[in-house]
């Protein structure tokens, strides 16, 4: 059986002399063939039928669409229906309602109040010609018809369609603002939901034209119920299948203007060929040029789901039980949204896959992924760190899988007690049932291979372990497929009852990864897609800004990289800058965490203050016995040292109080601080209280600051700064910068590269395929996250007997240290003299040249041998190449790889002072020694993140580089990263490509910036 779909929208009727009047029988006469294959036409208007919503626009309308639909009648001899919903065209905005104004503002304030009937009587009076139309075009008679929703039924060879007509224009205003519409879509969920074979919905505006609270939860329910949604309004012909958390599998389709108002528009509509057994739909877009109408491509054919999949109304999940699923299981705070959902933030994360682990390489698989064998119906045993996102990942699995089609359960083992037998299983497991669903006495008849048990903390299963093979063959006998959560500290093999530990050695294990860079970029880019974003190139400088400071307070893994931490580091972002923290440099993140985690401790505001102290004498007390844990004996003899001479503490309490906060942890009778950044923040402040009152605190500072290339004293003397900007501690900083490669000139590119230039005889053009920005900033983050796993397993440096660190080790210790200062600069840019920060910014110019020149060096000093080794190893197998061949393409890559030497160089030192608040700063710098490296770092602050590109300095810059290649080659190279891995306006990338010789592949000026520039999709 199939149904024929003729999507138009967006005509946009004045007058009897619109030239689309004149091409209706060619329209109906292009759908004959699909029409003909069909049992059934649906021609659909998706709005804007007119185009100011006059009764005069809609008689022209009327001679159109008859037209079409009676020519498709008299081909057929099949049933023709029309069906349509109303656009913004199709209200009559002018002249203002002042009364509907006042409405829609209330709405906007308080959504609840867009269920008031006589509000919505009010705002769809500017409809009333469109209604008018719709009842004399005659279509089918709806089964429900309201303002705002109008339902249609037809039934087909004992199939029941059913289309639901969406009148998402009736709060539309001049002018029409995306992210302020409001659609009550609760009020007809009975109409939604109601048993269907086929279900399609009709709407003018899409989701993104919704407000957040609005638009979720529109989306969820039209997507969970309706197979197919059409909408017109942005004028751009779109289709596709969508996979979601919630809803499964549905299809979009949106519609090209049928007659456009801008300027060279295209013109089109489409047809889709829905074949309901084959459960298939054939999609074809058509063109209208000025002679013709013409196919754009060969069609298009996608899958869709049968009735039983996307609908079981049946059985349904509770509303209580999808409330907690939900529930991000915190209470964040988001500036821009009311309340937030576990779907507005999740990512989800990777899993160490312990059956294909390889020695000395982590295997990972996406969590999301592992979903998938799930479904397969194999089981899994998943391990996480306390707090580490268990729970919350058997939750969304199970939203997942609902929505997927299956029916999991999710049970808590803490809360099955006193099991002795299967019959008592059965009865603790039905109570989980009964509270997750509706009718849940059906789930008993679902396929086994439909139901997934989910038993979270299986380590905590109340009825001992000798009672775990119980559960596991109950749930194998009834489940297709179980999923297991516990601690990383659960051992199988160490368990007491054999049987059950040979049961769960069969489950494929899992562990918990904490969050890369990677991650935490997808977690960012949701949190900051909440807010009130307009376009891409805005995103990309929220994320960036939000992403710098999240990765700065994590540092080398001083906060955990667990999304519970990240959200709350993310919401204390957006509190900063919105003023409600007021504190200096990065301390306040770190004192956010903190407080957040002695409050739900029970600490009160009033006794911060003592708790901090106290917390800071007690990292001191472990720094000078150079210990990490301590004895509770020890800690016993700290407390009463404080209580004697700050006030009297209970030790005891103490300790509880502690643990609970997650600030200390315990290891039988010992105690360590939980996190570094939890002792270093504390050490940071003990340090800056008693720096200028006790000379010894003063000396142990001194020599932390001569010894930097330790991690300890480098984190204690960073969390230091964080708290205090006192100049003696920067210039001991600054002396350590001085004294890397002190005998070596920075270098300028004024002359000190023409060996490298002698290489090749002009720069290259570019020619680069057109970027995938998302992927691009992906790419980068898992490259930058296999770097921090070979940077964690590198030691400490070593100093030879004389004292001197080897060469890679000076390398780090000055970038470390030049970021250091940096982070100094962009924390204290408002209270640090100007001077003093002209002194801090040569040096961060200056050690990070000063090393590029040193190896430079030493590489030009023999570049015949350097080329000649890239041949020999390069090259040493091609045949097929002459010798002289060979030579130039091994001169390419020295110079390719001493080019990336130079960008990786220029880029960390642009990085480390790369913000706003500098830019005056760097701008005063670089115009009192105007060398072609400081100008180079100057120009890159601005390119190694989002925003305007320096054009004007850049082309200067450019035509002074003609000759000075390897400079040249420098600058290409930090345009194209920034083209790769931030959303540009387009006319300034396609300046920026002429001026750096770079084209782009594949790409399209007008493509370009409708990717670039449009609005963010909430699709």
């Amino acid at each position: 059986m199939k149904i024929n779909v003729l999507h138009l929208s967006d005509i946009h009727f004045e007058k009897n002399t619109d030239s689309i009047l004149l091409r209706a029988t060619e329209i109906a006469a292009s759908n004959y063939f699909r029409a003909r294959e069909a049992e059934l036409t649906l021609i659909t208007v998706t709005g804007d039928i007119a185009y100011s919503g006059s009764q005069e626009e809609y008689k022209v309308a009327e001679t159109f669409l008859t037209t079409i639909r009676e020519a498709l009648i008299v081909e057929t001899g099949k049933p023709v229906h029309l069906l349509m919903v109303p656009g913004n065209h199709d209200c009559v905005l002018k002249p203002k309602d002042a009364v509907r104004e006042l409405i829609i503002d209330s709405i906007i304030k308080d959504q609840e109040s867009s269920k008031n009937s006589d509000f919505v009587k009010q705002c769809v009076k500017v409809q009333e010609n469109y209604f008018a139309f719709r009842e004399k075009m005659n279509g089918p008679e709806p089964i429900f018809d309201s303002p705002l929703w109008t339902e249609y039924e037809v039934i087909l060879n004992e199939k029941k369609i059913r289309i639901s007509a969406i009148n998402a224009a009736w709060m539309s205003r001049l002018p029409e603002n995306a992210g302020t519409l409001v659609y009550p879509i609760g009020e007809f969920n009975s109409q939604l939901t109601a048993p269907s074979d086929f279900r399609i919905a009709l709407l003018h505006q899409p989701y993104n034209w919704h407000q957040q609270q609005s638009y979720h939860q529109m989306r969820t329910d039209i997507r969970r119920h309706a197979t197919a949604v059409l909408n017109g309004h942005e004028h751009i012909g779109n289709a596709g299948k969508i996979e979601d958390d919630l809803t499964g599998s549905s299809l979009y389709f949106e519609s090209m203007a049928l007659q456009p108002h801008e300027k060279n528009a295209e013109a089109g509509y489409a047809s889709y060929l829905f074949d309901l057994e084959a459960r298939q739909v054939f999609i074809q877009r058509y063109l209208i040029g000025i002679t013709d109408i013409s196919e754009m491509d060969d069609g298009v054919i996608l899958d869709f789901p049968t009735a039983a999949e996307k609908s079981r109304s049946s059985i349904e999940l509770r509303s209580s039980w999808v409330s907690d699923l939900n529930n991000p299981g915190a209470n964040f705070i988001h500036p821009d949204k009311s309340e937030i959902l576990i779907d507005d933030i999740y990512v989800f994360p990777d899993l160490k896959d312990w059956e294909h682990d390889e020695p000395g390489r982590v295997v990972s698989i996406s969590s999301e992924r592992v979903l998938d064998r799930i479904k397969a119906m194999a089981s899994a045993l998943i391990i996480g760190e306390e707090k580490g996102g268990k729970t919350t990942l058997l939750h969304v699995y199970t939203k997942r899988l609902f929505s997927l089609g299956y029916f999991p359960v999710y049970v808590k083992a803490a809360e099955i007690n006193n099991v002795k037998s299967p019959g008592d299983l059965e009865v603790r497991i039905n109570r989980f049932i009964e509270a997750q669903y509706v009718n849940h006495k059906l789930l008993s008849s679902v396929p086994k291979e439909k139901r997934i048990l989910l038993i979270d903390d299986i380590d905590r299963f109340k009825s001992g372990v000798s009672a775990i093979p119980h559960l596991l063959v109950y749930a194998e006998n009834h489940f297709g497929s179980v999923v297991l959560t516990a601690a990383q500290s659960f051992e199988i093999s160490s368990l007491a009852s054999s049987s059950a530990s040979e049961l769960l050695q069969k489950f494929p294990k899992y562990e918990m990864l904490r969050f890369g860079q990677k991650l935490r970029l997808r977690m960012v880019k949701k949190w900051c897609g909440l807010g009130q974003l307009t376009s891409l190139a805005e995103l990309d400088k929220r994320v960036h800004q939000v992403e710098s400071i999240i990765n700065t307070v994590i540092g080398r893994n001083l906060v955990p990289q667990l999304p519970i931490y990240l959200l709350i580091l993310l919401q204390s972002c957006d509190q900063h800058q919105h003023g409600e923290i007021q504190n200096s440099g990065f301390s306040h993140y770190y004192q956010f965490l903190i407080t957040k985690s002695l409050g739900q401790a029970g600490v009160t505001a009033e006794e911060l203050n003592e708790h901090y102290n106290y917390l800071a004498h007690l990292t001191w007390f472990m720094q000078e016995k150079k210990v990490r844990e301590i004895s509770k004996a020890e800690f016993k003899f700290f407390n009463d040292g404080f209580s004697n001479k700050f006030s009297s503490v209970d030790c005891a309490e103490r300790l509880l109080i502690l643990v609970r906060a997650r600030l200390l942890s315990q290891r039988g009778d010992c105690y360590s601080f939980a996190y570094p950044y939890v002792f270093y923040f504390f050490l940071g402040k003990y340090l800056s209280i008693k720096i200028n009152k006790e000379p010894e605190i003063r000396q142990w500072v001194e020599e932390a600051c001569s010894k930097l290339y330790l991690r300890e004293n480098a984190s204690a003397i960073l969390f230091l700064t964080h708290h205090d900007s006192d100049s003696w501690i920067i210039e001991k900083i600054i002396g350590v910068v001085k004294g890397c490669f002190s005998d070596s000139e920075p270098m300028h590119f004024n002359g000190d590269a023409e060996t490298i230039n002698q290489l090749v005889s002009n720069a290259s053009d570019l020619v680069l395929a057109a970027p995938d920005i998302d992927r691009n900033q992906e790419k980068s983050r898992a490259r930058a996250d296999e770097l921090d796993v070979v940077a964690d397993q590198i030691p400490d440096a070593t100093p030879d007997e004389n004292g001197e660190l080897n060469f890679v080790a000076k390398f780090i210790l000055l970038f470390k240290t030049a970021e250091i200062l940096g982070q100094i600069l962009k924390n204290y840019y408002g209270s640090l003299e100007k001077p003093f920060k002209a002194t801090l910014l040569k040096e961060v110019f200056d050690g990070p040249l000063r090393a590029l020149n040193l190896q430079i060096q030493e590489i030009t000093s023999d570049m015949d041998g350097f080329v000649s080794y890239i041949e020999s190893v390069a090259f040493k197998d091609e045949k097929k190449i002459t010798l002289d061949e060979r030579k130039k393409l091994a001169r390419k890559v020295a110079v390719n790889f001493l080019g990336w030497l130079g960008t990786a160089v220029v880029s960390a030192a642009a990085y480390y002072v790369a913000t706003d608040k500098l830019r005056d700063d760097v701008s005063t710098l670089v115009a009192s020694n105007p060398t072609i490296a400081y100008r180079l770092i100057d120009i890159g602050t601005r390119l190694v993140r989002p925003g305007a590109i320096p054009l004007v300095e850049i082309e200067k810059l450019a035509k002074e580089l003609k000759d000075n290649h390897f400079a040249f080659q420098i600058l290409q190279a930090l345009g194209v990263n920034h083209l790769y891995l931030f959303h540009t306006d387009v006319s300034e990338k396609n300046r920026l490509c002429s001026m750096l010789k770079i084209s782009m592949q594949n790409t399209k000026v007008i493509e370009s910036a409708g990717r670039d520039t449009k609005l963010i999709s909430k699709k």
